[in-house]
């Protein structure tokens, strides 16, 4: 997992303090996903890991400064996970989109803690860190609907579905991982991807029982 650097160092760092900071962002998004943004407190954090709230200020200025490193590490690992499946495939927009797809539900599947702080908290960034976060998450929408355009272009993908709303309602599916999967049920998060992924490419392949008849 990418873990964000903490926002504030002291200038004498206590030797040896910075190892927490791994720790503190686990626990936190723990307490995150069990408990919500809102209702959590820094002292909460603090005293689950043993420490005074003032010791946890030694790492941040605010609560969203932890926040957004999850959020932050969690789109960093996305972002890398989806360019690594693109350069393996090549050339084939379908092929490409099933493999998008199925390396963002495994993602997703793997990481489910991460994944419940970053589609139920969102909403609580701010300013900057809030437009940055959700530039991204454009940048992957936009992205995923042109892979489906260039499928239809290709005559690989049915044309009577709008490429954007095909777009918006896969990522939708997708994201919405966290509310039901569980792990070590029988199948795992490459599993899921693979299935899920199927599911998109079957739906939205020419010739599918969906397909319009002409």
């Amino acid at each position: 997992m990418t873990m964000a650097r903490p926002p504030r160092r002291r200038r004498k760092a206590v030797q040896g303090a910075d190892d927490r900071w791994p720790e503190i962002l686990e626990r936190t998004a723990e307490i995150f996903a069990e408990k919500g943004y809102e209702r959590t407190t820094v002292r909460d954090i603090a005293e689950s890991l043993g420490m005074l709230s003032g010791s946890l200020y030694y790492y941040i200025k605010t609560k969203e400064d932890l926040l957004f490193a999850l959020i932050e590490a969690f789109h960093v690992r996305g972002r890398d996970g989806i360019a690594a499946v693109e350069r393996e495939v090549t050339g084939d927009p379908v092929a490409t989109l099933r493999a998008v797809v199925a390396k963002h539900v495994e993602l997703n599947a793997d990481h489910l803690v991460q994944t419940t702080v970053f589609q139920n908290e969102f909403r609580h960034l701010t300013g900057e860190r809030r437009e940055d976060i959700a530039r991204t998450r454009r940048e992957h929408e936009k992205r995923v609907e042109q892979l489906i355009r260039e499928g239809q272009e290709a005559g690989a993908l049915r044309t009577d579905l709008d490429a954007r709303l095909c777009a918006l309602s896969i990522l939708g599916m997708l994201n919405a991982t966290h509310t039901w999967y569980q792990p070590g049920r029988g199948v795992s998060p490459a599993e899921l991807g693979a299935l899920q992924a199927t599911l998109v490419i079957d739906g939205l392949g020419v010739g599918g029982a969906g397909s319009a008849a002409g």
